[in-house]
């Protein structure tokens, strides 16, 4: 027994007892408390990801080429058959186009006047390349007065290819032509 004559469970239930109000009284408190953290913890990241969803369904903007492109190439006597390839434009004037004949160039674009845009890019040519021109040609693609229609979607203009051999720099073939751009849209 301890002091007072009550056993030591009886004070500690009523210990417990009078502890318990206090205790219920601080549960609203850490529930809000939580609802806070995890308001703070979850805002942020909803609208980061509602910003990202935002950005990547907006609407292009009508005097710009930043975006990917179905192109039509059309190349003048003595080019090749007409062809198409995939071409993107990023924000900061890059350029990659893909074809499923050349592989994957790289390279810039950059604005000359509104809706007037210039494009160049290289491709070293695979191995196995048809015609056969030494592994590593250097093709270079540009073009320097690329015209971007009123509504944003079609880029028409003149292109011009030289395909460079990789240690002497000599001119191995050229040809030029037309392009058309056709924006990729949802």
């Amino acid at each position: 027994m301890s002091r007072g004559g009550k056993s030591p469970t009886v004070s500690t239930i009523q210990t417990i007892q009078r502890m318990r109000p206090q205790v219920a009284a601080s549960f609203p408190v850490l529930w809000r408390l939580i609802a806070l953290l995890i308001a703070f913890a979850v805002a942020p990241t909803v609208a980061f990801a509602q910003g990202r969803d935002h950005d990547h369904n907006r609407v292009h903007v009508a005097d710009s080429i930043v975006g990917s492109w179905v192109v039509q190439v059309f190349p003048n006597s003595p080019g090749p058959p007409p062809l198409k390839n995939l071409f993107t434009c990023t924000e900061d004037g890059s350029a990659i186009n893909t074809d499923p004949t050349f592989g994957t160039g790289h390279g810039i674009w950059q604005k000359l006047a509104p809706r007037t845009f210039a494009v160049k890019f290289l491709i070293l040519v695979p191995p196995g390349f048809d015609p056969p021109y030494p592994l590593e040609s250097i093709i270079t693609v540009s073009s320097e007065s690329l015209t971007l229609n009123l509504q944003g979607d079609e880029i028409t203009g003149p292109f011009k290819t030289v395909i460079t051999h990789p240690i002497t720099g000599e001119q191995l073939f050229s040809f030029d032509g037309t392009v058309t751009l056709n924006r990729i849209e949802f």
